[in-house]
């Protein structure tokens, strides 16, 4: 049965996908590490207490207050594409976990195709 073989192919996938997994949650981490520490950059940046080269390299002609940082932070096209990324590779995060959440079932879910075909064969 084509059956008896897929059950014996749910370690190799396990393995293949948690290794996925382990990948793609390094990538999400160190992306998140670019993403806290680019705020953090902005937010010096946008209070202006950035090292003056940061400000020769691109001036800023603006006070900003405290009470509007987050508008500008929320608008910073450096910070969106950050956001973007991070998300991006949030979701793909969720699905890798989700689907190795669904291989653990695997086993179960083969195991009553085979019964019901027993079944429906008359074997018992």
């Amino acid at each position: 049965l084509a059956k008896d073989r897929e059950v014996l192919k749910i370690p190799y996938l396990h393995g293949k996908w948690y290794n996925f997994f382990i990948d793609e949650s390094r990538l999400y981490r160190s992306i998140l590490s670019d993403y806290k520490r680019g705020k953090r950059e902005k937010m010096e940046y946008y209070l202006g207490k950035s090292p003056d080269e940061v400000y020769q390299e691109k001036p800023l002609d603006l006070k900003i207050l405290k009470q509007d940082l987050d508008f500008y932070m929320e608008s910073d096209p450096e910070l969106i594409s950050l956001e973007e990324r991070l998300s991006t590779q949030k979701l793909k995060v969720e699905m890798i976990e989700s689907f190795i959440k669904s291989l653990n079932n695997r086993g179960y879910n083969i195991k009553c195709a085979i019964d019901f075909l027993k079944f429906k064969n008359g074997v018992t």
